[in-house]
């Protein structure tokens, strides 16, 4: 049953984090076609990182590969809407840790959210988020 109530999840979910990051990034920035940003993410150190119940997400937009990490608690039972809480890293910080220092999975479990930590794309070799919109003062493109 649990089994079924996750790939149900799975569908839904991914649609809607799949038009969260796509608005976002419509929203935030323009995209570059920039062959330094197009490349794949690392994210560091996620291998020996204890991310259980963690799924990995990826989506390809336009070359640039965005990835987040969701956390789906034991408690979450497919059978209703829930809260999502997007959890941003900061400049130079990657999702997998950032998710160990700020860790909301023991609450997610208690009060029944979806926990999501995008991972940032990559500015000068470091990841970031740019929430400014396009300018000539915004040296981010992604």
């Amino acid at each position: 049953m649990k089994y079924s109530i996750i790939r149900s999840f799975e569908r839904n979910f991914i649609k809607i984090l799949t038009a969260l990051l796509v608005c976002f990034q419509l929203w935030s920035c323009s995209v570059s076609r920039d062959s330094k940003n197009s490349s794949e993410i690392d994210l560091k150190d996620s291998s020996n990182v204890d991310i259980l119940g963690t799924t990995r997400l990826k989506l390809n937009h336009e070359g640039v590969l965005r990835e987040t990490l969701v956390y789906v608690p034991e408690s979450y039972e497919g059978t209703q809407d829930v809260p999502l809480l997007l959890n941003f890293h900061g400049y130079g910080g990657y999702a997998a840790n950032h998710l160990l220092t700020a860790d909301f999975r023991q609450l997610a479990e208690e009060q029944t959210f979806l926990l999501a930590y995008p991972q940032g794309s990559l500015l000068d070799g470091s990841p970031h988020w740019n929430p400014s919109p396009p300018s000539a003062t915004n040296k981010s493109t992604v």
